[in-house]
């Protein structure tokens, strides 16, 4: 999982490097992801959210990956987003792509954000995570 964030990374770097651009003085000022994420019934599909604060008017986008080590279960999606000038907060819908199912419990998240001019990549970010994976609470009524 963290070889896999590190790869993406990598290569986002790489990509700037030949095009002979250097990474801008812009930069992610916080990140993370919040400590409990909504869980499907199925479980199939997890709802992650969490703040992020970067360079107003940059654009990010930000890659997820849930697993879960007691059911084999993964979860992946994107987001993207234009930065505001006091951070703000992300949801994300990650899916298993009808592989093993999550469940509610302990998991461990991981999240690689890029930022970026539309240009060229400003600054990524990669961090994991422990979250908790909690069912659809059922409407009141």
């Amino acid at each position: 999982m963290r070889r896999t964030l590190a790869v993406l990374v990598a290569a986002a770097l790489l990509a700037v490097g030949a095009a002979g651009a250097q990474p801008a003085a812009a930069e992610v000022y916080f990140h993370t992801m919040d400590e409990a994420a909504v869980l499907a019934d199925d479980g199939s599909e997890v709802s992650v959210t969490g703040p992020i604060g970067c360079d107003a008017g940059e654009h990010f986008a930000l890659r997820l990956v849930v697993s879960q080590r007691s059911t084999g279960g993964v979860a992946w999606g994107t987001t993207r987003a234009v930065c505001e000038p006091n951070g703000q907060q992300w949801e994300a819908s990650l899916s298993t792509r009808g592989l093993t199912p999550l469940e509610p419990g302990e998991a461990v998240a991981c999240g690689l954000i890029v930022t970026g001019t539309g240009e060229a990549p400003t600054d990524a970010r990669q961090w994991c995570q422990d979250i908790l994976l909690a069912p659809v609470l059922p409407s009141p009524g």
